[in-house]
């Protein structure tokens, strides 16, 4: 055991060297195809956060190799397949390891669905994971454990099952839906507060917009509408809506309804209505979209009598009637369309489907004499969980791909307006015949696992009488997301199957650590709990790790008090930050990536044990961390800088912040009436970026750049144009000007909470050259950009000339402007009328000043 302890001791993560920072920048762009490809072990059922299996894998071997050269063999980089297809070579890395894999005792303490840790069990570390969170454990088991413990047969036996239990149900309740009809769609309905017209809740008139498919919608006599489909809709009436953002515009009188006054009337009167149908043509016609029949109309109605009229305790055992609990606000939105408790947030006919599904999956496990039953009753509750995220009123219907999205698509169930309810015994998106497929391919995927995984239910604060030479983990961030209440949707179908005595009725809150508004009524203590829980977090992993164990920990947030949070969780379980890596895992696509670093990216932050007592001074941290911060910078090529997300920059300076601080056990500042602050050192550090990265890509002191220009560059560069107010206060700090300067002096717009650039040819230029201001290179390019709108640019060259001109530097700034728009484009960014007038004004400066763009940012800056 003494060379696993070696080997532990010089592991590759550890060394922040250029090979590790490029290895991760590998990993991170295979990262985001994988999770644009979903892996099977994905589509078992939805959970809120999910680590892609390369980085785990990553992960575990350069926490576990000497050599970057080492890892990299065994990723699976270049083959034919994405990396997590491929399989690696167990006795390749026992030679490299030196020995049994088994040696090495790992555990993944937050472990969620087991994404993180399932690479690591598939190279043959002894692991053990666990969670608080049942629905979580019930994941792990089923991707972790089951599979390796049952063998080969399990997926087919789970899919006979299955498909037996759907035919025996839809012999019973498939009557209630026609056969060809793969999706409804359906609004809710208001009356008018002014005139008493009956409204269809609509954000758009689009059914298709692909195959130019919309809505017309009529008032009629009796104060009803008339619903057509319009088969060439134009984009301006598939644009139209009735309502935007809660406010109802009505359809008869055009007077419009508050979003209090829409919800009560949804509250009260639960007024829906089916307006158009997906069906399947036949032979090779695809789908289309039709009218409701009467007998469409008769079918649902007959399928509510019946629930109704059979509803009896042995049903009501079947369906979740547990109140809706409230979490990232005080009040749960549900609660203000008069939904409070589970079994509100669904229709009688998918109360009717679910309950039977229920019924007969209980009913199939209790008769059956199969000794894999008990592991085949799990997979069957996952497909009723499955089912549920797409059979709800939280269902969205995508006009854009022609498909219905699931209820937790926006991560949390809501109320959506226009939704879509699913045939579910057809083959449609999230029907139970699509669902089988994938749960039977993530059986499978899952049994390239040898040996089961050791899956606890239990916080992370349980005492444990084993130690690790190995803690690879993912803990909540903050407000991210309320584990405990949101599960809640899923878990309380997922525990009516299960029939567990060992897993509680409902998900249990008082250790999950996350800040939920809701169940403290008060954000402040939620974010208490969360900081004390952490920290008790940290403290129980430190009592887990060997003495010269590794702990590699990921964190991704955007806010500085989440951060903070981090950093006062280290201190207290005493580890000290070795290394740090920034992994970026999401696509731009992805629209809740977008702007959000707690999406975008990740940091792994590698700590060991402060073994022995140490002090510092808080002070020093500073130099400290900027010094690391311009390590960054050098080690970055001027090109690929322009590439990353600002979030991603942060996040590898807030790394270099942990590293400065966690160095001593205790920190003191030399003024003995002052208290070190965290939450400064990382603001400073934040500061000190946006500065250095100014000067880096224009070759300039922040003396020759001065603060406009600075701050243009950066919002140009890194925002894209578009600065929220809270980013305009940072970048504002870090140049020493204020935003309503900014403003006066023509920089940017205030338009809502946004700041917008405004174009650089845009400006009033009505004076001669030699009163622009020598220290002002904003006006300088504005001047410039302003002369060849205008038709003046053969002037340009002379006025370079002038000595209150500063042409080397204006160069590089027009060029670098340049790049960043074009790489803009090149990542599918689509350019409008302005920016595309603006490109063109640059480019001719380019000409003018004698810059060829030929070779890209790095050959330009090396001249």
């Amino acid at each position: 055991m003494e060379g696993v302890l070696s080997l532990m001791r010089n592991a590759a993560i550890e060394k922040a060297s250029v090979e590790m920072l490029e290895l991760f920048e590998r990993v991170s762009d295979e990262a985001k195809p994988e999770k644009k490809a979903v892996p099977p072990p994905n589509k078992l059922t939805y959970y809120w956060t999910r680590k892609p299996l390369i980085v785990g894998r990553a992960v575990a071997l350069a926490c576990t190799l000497q050599n970057p050269k080492d890892v990299e063999k065994l990723l699976g980089f270049n083959k034919d397949h994405r990396a997590y297809k491929f399989t690696p070579s167990l006795s390749d890395y026992e030679k490299l390891l030196g020995h049994p894999p088994s040696d090495i005792a790992c555990l993944d303490p937050f472990a969620g669905t087991g994404n993180l840790i399932f690479p690591a069990a598939e190279l043959g570390l002894d692991v053990t994971c666990s969670d608080y969170n049942p629905l979580a454990h019930m994941i792990e088991r089923g991707i972790l454990s089951i599979p390796a413990s049952s063998g080969a047969d399990l997926a087919s036996k789970f899919e006979d099952a299955a498909n037996h239990i759907i035919d025996e149900v839809e012999r019973e309740v498939g009557k209630f839906y026609t056969s060809h009809n793969l999706a409804y769609l359906w609004v809710w309905c208001i009356r008018c507060i002014h005139c008493n017209q009956r409204v269809p809740l609509l954000n758009q008139m689009y059914i298709s917009k692909k195959k130019k498919i919309g809505f017309k919608i009529t008032p009629s006599t009796n104060k009803d509408f008339v619903v057509e489909i319009d088969r060439n809709i134009s984009e301006s009436d598939g644009k139209k809506f009735t309502q935007k953002g809660g406010k109802v515009q009505c359809i008869s009188c055009g007077n419009t309804t508050s979003p209090n006054d829409m919800r009560d009337d949804i509250a009260k009167r639960k007024d829906k209505e089916m307006i158009a149908i997906q069906i399947q043509r036949s032979g090779r016609q695809g789908r289309d979209y039709i009218l409701p029949s009467k007998d469409d109309h008769v079918l649902y109605q007959k399928a509510s009598r019946y629930i109704k009229n059979q509803y009896d305790d042995k049903i009501s055992q079947t369906i979740p009637t547990e109140k809706i609990l409230a979490g990232h606000r005080k009040q749960n939105t549900l609660w203000l369309f008069g939904i409070t408790h589970w079994n509100e947030f669904y229709s009688d006919r998918q109360l009717l489907i679910l309950s039977t599904l229920v019924k007969t999956i209980q009913s199939y496990c209790n008769d059956s004499t199969d000794p894999d039953m008990s592991a085949i009753r799990v997979y069957l509750a996952f497909l009723v969980a499955q089912l549920v995220n797409n059979y709800s009123y939280g269902v969205i219907w995508n006009s854009s791909g022609d498909k219905p999205e699931h209820t937790l698509t926006p991560r949390q169930p809501r109320i959506v307006y226009n939704l879509a309810e699913i045939n579910p015994f057809v083959k449609v998106r999230g029907s139970l015949r699509n669902n089988v497929k994938n749960i039977v391919n993530a059986i499978k995927f899952c049994t390239r696992l040898k040996k089961p995984v050791t899956c606890n239910l239990e916080s992370v604060t349980t005492p444990s009488t084993k130690q690790y030479d190995l803690i690879i983990t993912d803990p909540p961030y903050g407000d991210d997301v309320q584990y405990g209440e949101l599960s809640e949707f899923l878990y309380l179908w997922v525990y009516r199957i299960l029939n567990d005595d060992a897993l509680p009725a409902r998900a249990p809150l008082d250790e999950d650590f996350c800040e939920s508004w809701g169940r403290f009524g008060d954000k402040k203590i939620a974010s208490k709990f969360f900081e004390k829980g952490l920290e008790k977090s940290f403290q129980s992993l430190n009592q887990k790790l060997k003495d010269d164990g590794l702990l590699a920990v990921f964190f991704a947030h955007s806010s500085i008090q989440a951060w903070n949070q981090l950093l006062s969780a280290l201190r207290a379980g005493n580890f000290r930050v070795i290394s740090s890596y920034a992994l970026h895992t999401e696509s731009k696509d992805n629209p809740l990536a977008r702007n959000k670093a707690s999406f975008m990216s990740s940091i792994v932050v590698v700590c060991r044990k402060i073994t022995e007592d140490s002090s510092g001074f808080i002070e020093d941290t500073i130099p400290d961390t900027e010094d690391g911060i311009n390590d960054i910078l050098k080690n970055i090529p001027d090109g690929k800088l322009l590439a990353l997300p600002i979030t991603d920059l942060l996040v590898m300076v807030y790394g270099k912040v942990l590293e400065s601080c966690t160095k001593y056990r205790t920190l003191k500042s030399r003024s003995s009436d002052k208290e070190p602050n965290f939450e400064e050192l990382l603001n400073n550090a934040q500061r000190v970026i946006m500065r250095l990265l100014v000067s880096k890509l224009t070759k300039s002191s922040m003396n020759t750049i001065g603060p406009r220009m600075a701050f243009y560059i950066l919002a140009k560069v890194f925002y894209g144009g578009k600065v929220s107010a809270d980013d305009m206060l940072k970048i504002g700090k870090a140049h020493n000007i204020e935003s309503s300067i900014l403003v006066e002096s023509g920089v940017v717009v205030k338009s809502g909470g946004v700041y917008k650039l405004k174009r650089l040819h845009q400006n009033e230029m009505d004076f001669p050259p030699e009163d622009v201001a020598r220290d002002n290179l904003h006006q300088q390019l504005c001047y410039l950009a302003r002369r060849v709108d205008i038709g003046r640019g053969k002037d340009v060259d002379d006025i370079l000339d002038k000595e209150n001109f500063m042409r080397p530097t204006l160069k590089q700034i027009v060029y670098l402007l340049i790049q960043s728009i074009d790489m803009r484009k090149n990542r599918g960014n689509s350019l409008d009328d302005n920016d595309r007038a603006e490109m063109t004004i640059l480019k001719t400066l380019a000409d003018i000043m004698g810059v060829r763009v030929e070779g890209g940012l790095d050959a330009f800056m090396s001249k």
